[in-house]
């Protein structure tokens, strides 16, 4: 319940424009965009994050909601810092949310430091 009170913080009653979420497991993808549908306009998704600039050209993005560990077995967070600082050059008015299974207080204050909106683990 604590992340749909965050993300309805970034929305208002109505719903919201777009949001991108970029996991690389399914699963989570599918249950975030059930989650998200009644919130947003359209909730795209991919688990490529090669594939974020390329999305974000096509269509205005108002909110991206990012996983930190791509590589499997891989679960420092640096990909998502990655991919954080990618986003923040190119669409620097867009909040990136970070979402990790794998967190500590140091990746989170990395994340936040590198312009992050927020930091979530689940």
């Amino acid at each position: 319940m604590a992340f749909c009170s965050l993300i309805r913080n970034f929305a208002p009653m109505n719903k919201y424009g777009t949001i991108l979420i970029v996991d690389d497991n399914a699963s989570i993808l599918t249950a975030m965009h059930y989650l998200l549908d009644d919130t947003f306009e359209r909730v795209l998704t991919t688990t490529q994050p090669e594939e974020i600039l390329k999305l974000m050209a096509q269509q205005p993005v108002d909110l991206v909601l990012l996983d930190m560990n791509f590589t499997l077995g891989v679960n420092n967070g640096n990909e998502g810092l990655f991919w954080l600082r990618t986003i923040r050059k190119q669409h620097p008015q867009t909040p990136v949310v970070l979402l990790t299974a794998y967190a500590d207080v140091n990746l989170a204050v990395k994340g936040l430091k590198n312009g992050a909106a927020d930091f979530i683990t689940n």
